[in-house]
């Protein structure tokens, strides 16, 4: 993820047949919060940038839709984030997999 020109870009490592954007040299960190199965099936990605609201101008092209983003001071993950995502991501599509009590 990087800046170029006033919008942010997250992209894969490995990129084929696509131009590669120069950057200046400006970029920041970001956190990602992703939960991977055994059993081959995934819940959707966090991407928690550094800031106090989320602007959707930061970016060029449409992030999925089912991706959910969030803001920090430092755009790392903090308690709130964390609890967030346990209780609107995780428990949500993982409570119909529970055996037993737990």
């Amino acid at each position: 993820m990087g800046v170029i020109s006033t919008a942010k870009v997250i992209t894969g490592a490995k990129r084929s047949n696509r131009p590669v954007s120069i950057q200046p040299g400006n970029r920041e960190w970001v956190t990602a919060i992703d939960c991977i199965s055994s059993y081959r099936w995934s819940l959707l990605p966090v991407i928690i940038f550094e800031g106090k609201v989320h602007q959707s101008t930061w970016y060029t092209e449409a992030l999925p839709l089912d991706w959910a983003i969030g803001v920090s001071e430092n755009g790392w993950t903090d308690d709130k984030l964390g609890l967030t995502w346990l209780r609107n991501v995780f428990e949500k599509h993982t409570a119909h997999c529970t055996k037993g009590t737990y």
